[in-house]
């Protein structure tokens, strides 16, 4: 697994580089590589500060990861059961199974939701698509007027019980509209 990592500037280069200890990029010709697992995970690692690439622990580098990005995500993470955290999650990312996810991946030729008004995209299906607005109505996200980026994100005005709210509301929205249950 360790060959796959690509060495350090400092073991291809004689000259003394600024950034010697960073890994090298890996080149890619598509922009679908360029965000695969292994470029990507190069460049965010080069992107670390030095300090935390150098982390004594394990706990030390999670608590510095956790610290680096505690300004994107305003939920606790560890709320709610670990289904709807994973489809929360993968919907932030863009790799759930929403049909215009699938299409992005080249898993599907179809990026419309069955409903057949639009591509199925996070906004669709937490917003807009007419099969969920029954469930949709009840959900605190979306009559208190909360946007897609605070539904997925959270908001870094609102407190944490506020964020919270929203958080439970999203999974129980996940969870009763049913879409993301294995067949």
């Amino acid at each position: 697994m360790l060959d796959l990592v690509p060495n350090a500037n400092s073991q291809t280069s004689r000259y003394n580089l600024r950034n010697a200890d960073a890994l090298q990029e890996i080149k890619c010709k598509t922009r679908l590589y360029c965000n695969s697992f292994l470029p990507a995970s190069v460049r965010l690692w080069n992107s670390l500060a030095e300090s935390v690439q150098n982390s004594p622990t394990l706990g030390n580098f999670k608590t510095a990861i956790k610290t680096r990005h505690s300004s994107i995500l305003y939920f606790d993470l560890d709320y709610g059961q670990r289904f709807s955290q994973i489809i929360h999650a993968r919907l932030r990312l863009g790799c759930s199974d929403l049909n215009s996810h699938l299409f992005e991946r080249h898993l599907s030729t179809n990026p419309f939701c069955s409903c057949g008004h639009a591509p199925e995209t996070p906004l669709h299906y937490l917003f807009i698509c007419s099969k969920y607005d029954h469930l949709r109505s009840n959900c605190y996200f979306y009559t208190k007027g909360h946007n897609l980026n605070s539904s997925l994100y959270g908001n870094k005005l609102l407190s944490t019980d506020t964020n919270n709210v929203i958080l439970k509301s999203i999974h129980y929205f996940i969870s009763k509209s049913g879409r993301f249950c294995p067949n």
